[in-house]
C-alpha cells in the first residue's frame, strides 16, 4: 500500500508539474526598436499669402520626422543642411520624445515666388542607436513655375 501511495503521488506530482508547463505564459518577446523616417518636400503652390489680398505664387519647403519603430526615442533631432538644427515637440510629450507611430514636422519655409529646382535637404537622429538607412534625404520641385499654355 505504501508504495502505490508513493507512486500515485509521484505521478500526480509529475503531471502538476506537466500541466504547469502546459500552461506557463510565453516568453516575453521586445518590442521592434525605434526607426527615424525622415519626411520632407519641394512643391509650389498658388495660394493665399498673409496680409496680401490677392494670392500668389509660393514655394513650400518641409521637414520633418516620423518614428516608424516600436518603441519611443529620446533626443529626437531634425537638421536642415546649411539652417538650424530643431528638437521634436509633440503635443503632450516632453520635447525630443517621438513615440511609436508619431511624426512632427520641424521645418516649415515658406517663400513668395515658384522657381524651379528649389530644394531642401536635412537629416535626422536619435539618442538611441538606430537604422541610419532613412534619416537623410533631399528633395527637388523640378516643376515649372506657371502651367503651360493651351
Amino acid at each position: 500500500m505504501k508504495k502505490s501511495l508513493k507512486r500515485t503521488v509521484a505521478a500526480l506530482a509529475a503531471g502538476v508539474v506537466g500541466a504547469g508547463a502546459l500552461l506557463a505564459p510565453a516568453p516575453a518577446t521586445a518590442a521592434a526598436p525605434g526607426d527615424l523616417q525622415i519626411l520632407g518636400g519641394a512643391v509650389c503652390t498658388f495660394g493665399a499669402w498673409p496680409g496680401n489680398p490677392l494670392p500668389l505664387w509660393q514655394t513650400r519647403r518641409t521637414l520633418g520626422v516620423k518614428n516608424t519603430g516600436g518603441t519611443p526615442l529620446t533626443g529626437v533631432r531634425v537638421t536642415r543642411v546649411g539652417g538650424t538644427a530643431k528638437t521634436v515637440r509633440v503635443d503632450g510629450d516632453r520635447p525630443g520624445v517621438l513615440k511609436p507611430g508619431t511624426s512632427s514636422i520641424t521645418h516649415s519655409i515658406r517663400t513668395k515666388g515658384c522657381r524651379p529646382g528649389t530644394s531642401i535637404l536635412g537629416y535626422a537622429q536619435a539618442a538611441q542607436a538606430e537604422n541610419p538607412l532613412n534619416n537623410a534625404g533631399f528633395w527637388v520641385n523640378w516643376k515649372d513655375a506657371l502651367p503651360e499654355s493651351s
